[in-house]
């Protein structure tokens, strides 16, 4: 037993190559690209979203975020896997229902995991109603949308991350803050935590099991209105059990 426990490798390295299908990856980006412009039609970040795929529906992952795209032109579109490493995960949390947007292909992943979302970089985006930007710029020309903000004096600290957490968690079990790593070109920040015990049911977990006990991480959002947000508890399981708390830090 013990020569085999040995033999397993880390769990860190279970999550982060978790049957990553590049080709898949591939082939989907092709067809997303050669499509044209692309329309949402769904986004896990747009508080509007009715009926969009989560994590549940990627194949190969357990992503951060999903947004569902149309081609204009009705020869293409799909679903993106959207995880917190892609560089340009802060430019995916802004884009909402109705907004146009024109991808590029790249030979190379620009995230860890998740096949579907790792070979397209956004291009230009043009809001629902608005004019064209592209992912350099900071803000969104429609002022009224809660975005992921570039720079703010707001901070998120471990004592009102750890009262988001106790608020989401309540009465199911006991989870520890035992670090924050803040992102600012991404405007979000990831927290390690700790599980002393926590029993599944309800809040929208991709999973299954009875109970956890062990280590998880946590991905805050930041947006342009001084918002933090707890967007995704990830366990460290093999499954990758998913959460979307959707809370604001206060």
């Amino acid at each position: 037993m013990l020569l085999l426990l040995l033999l397993l490798p880390p769990l860190a390295a279970c999550k982060r190559n978790w049957k990553f299908d590049s080709a898949g990856g591939k082939k989907q980006a092709k067809a997303l690209v050669s499509g044209g412009v692309c329309e949402v039609i769904g986004s896990t970040a747009d508080p509007a979203r009715t009926n969009t795929p989560t994590s549940n529906d990627c194949g190969d992952c357990m992503a951060d975020m999903t947004v569902m795209c149309r081609s204009i032109s009705g020869n293409g579109g799909g679903l993106l896997c959207i995880d917190h490493t892609n560089r340009q995960f802060a430019e995916y949390m802004r884009l909402r229902i109705g907004d146009q947007v024109s991808f590029e292909y790249s030979e190379q992943p620009v995230q860890d995991i998740c096949g579907d979302g790792a070979y397209v970089t956004i291009k230009q985006v043009v809001p629902n109603g608005g004019n064209k930007s592209n992912p350099s710029q900071s803000s969104r020309n429609n002022t009224n949308s809660a975005t992921p903000m570039v720079a703010s004096t707001a901070q998120l600290s471990n004592d009102n991350a750890q009262r988001t957490l106790n608020k989401w968690i309540g009465d199911r079990g006991s989870v520890s803050l035992k670090g924050i790593r803040e992102v600012p070109q991404e405007n979000v920040a990831t927290a390690e935590l700790y599980f002393g015990s926590f029993r599944r049911g309800g809040g929208g977990e991709i999973g299954r099991g009875d109970s956890y006990e062990g280590p998880a991480t946590a991905v805050f959002v930041h947006y342009n209105d001084g918002r933090w947000i707890l967007r995704t508890i990830t366990f460290g399981d093999l499954r990758e059990t998913t959460f979307h708390p959707d809370i604001e830090v206060r």
